[in-house]
């Protein structure tokens, strides 16, 4: 009776114990969960110029993605170097008149690609870019040319270390 009696309670403490252990696993699990999703793709570091990153948004399986080592986070002499590069890969893929610059939906397309190339998140809507694109078109004529490109995306992307362009700098040998 003593034995039946203590395997009894046992069970219903074991039954109490994993039924708690369960509920506390998953809202303990889902929040860093999200989060190891949202900055693996990264390593950790791409994470501070990752302004179009959404959770559960796995633009690291998406076509011409890279991962870049940001650690140190970005360097001048490395990654402004392949920023002009890619751009250059984008504007020859996306520039379809060869008028060397980039108009609207041929923009949009080459900004995705861009971010892609350089391990970030593509923004995933042709508005939220072209708006800031146009606080950015320097001369005002409604398109992005490869400098602009540059610039805006160290800008959208919230990149402050490297070439700040000053407007004098816009004759820059590209």
């Amino acid at each position: 009776m003593h034995h039946g009696h203590h395997g009894g309670r046992m069970m219903g403490y074991g039954q109490q114990v994993i039924g708690h252990h369960h509920h506390n696993n998953m809202s303990v699990m889902s929040a860093p969960q999200m989060n190891s999703g949202f900055s693996v793709p990264n390593c950790g570091v791409g994470m501070q110029y990752n302004r179009w990153a959404r959770p559960n948004f796995n633009y690291a399986t998406m076509p011409g993605y890279c991962n870049v080592d940001y650690t140190g986070g970005w360097n001048p002499n490395v990654h402004d170097m392949m920023l002009k590069n890619k751009i250059n890969q984008v504007f020859m893929q996306y520039d379809m008149n060869r008028n060397g610059q980039l108009e609207g939906p041929e923009f949009y397309g080459a900004y995705r690609d861009l971010c892609l190339m350089m391990g970030m998140a593509p923004p995933q809507s042709q508005q939220e870019v072209w708006q800031v694109a146009m606080q950015t078109d320097l001369n005002g004529d409604g398109m992005i040319s490869p400098m602009e490109m540059f610039i805006l995306f160290k800008k959208l992307q919230g990149i402050n270390s490297g070439m700040m362009m000053q407007p004098g700098m816009m004759s820059m040998a590209w």
